[in-house]
């Protein structure tokens, strides 16, 4: 009997870099517009995947700048794994994700931190939130620190 393909689909919110505060510049400055292309660049290179469909970008590519963006992620097929630097407690974290949904979803939310990681240490992004479909949340900070919590 013929299986059809495994599909997660999931929220992610993800906040710009806030430097232009630290700067002494507003949320509507040409810094806080620099800041919002940089994280709707990283979006885009992070999440054009084969398998991969953005099914909302929510305000990502709107031309003012915006503090946190909310997009809809598909993930289909066997999302292929970026090995991210993070933490021996992120992965173990992950398995929690995996007793719960299943390995397909803890392989899928792997390879989302997988993209996204690296574009917080290449500083790009800054926090981001993945919903997964139970309400489940994995809350990643810039430091690469991630907190799960139950819906």
């Amino acid at each position: 009997m013929h299986q059809p393909p495994q599909r997660l689909t999931v929220g992610l919110s993800v906040y710009r870099r806030l430097d232009n505060r630290s700067e002494g510049l507003s949320d509507d400055s040409p810094r806080a517009v620099e800041l919002h292309i940089r994280r709707k660049e990283a979006l885009h290179e992070a999440l054009l995947a084969d398998g991969w469909t953005v099914e909302e970008w929510g305000d990502t590519d709107d031309k003012q700048p915006h503090e946190l963006v909310e997009l809809v992620v598909g993930i289909a097929a066997n999302p292929h794994v970026q090995m991210a630097i993070v933490s021996a407690a992120t992965w173990a974290a992950l398995e929690l994700v995996k007793g719960v949904l299943g390995e397909f979803a803890a392989e899928a939310v792997k390879a989302l931190l997988g993209r996204l990681v690296p574009k917080q240490e290449e500083k790009k992004i800054l926090d981001f939130t993945i919903t997964l479909p139970n309400g489940m949340t994995i809350k990643v900070d810039p430091n690469s620190q991630v907190n799960i919590s139950s819906a």
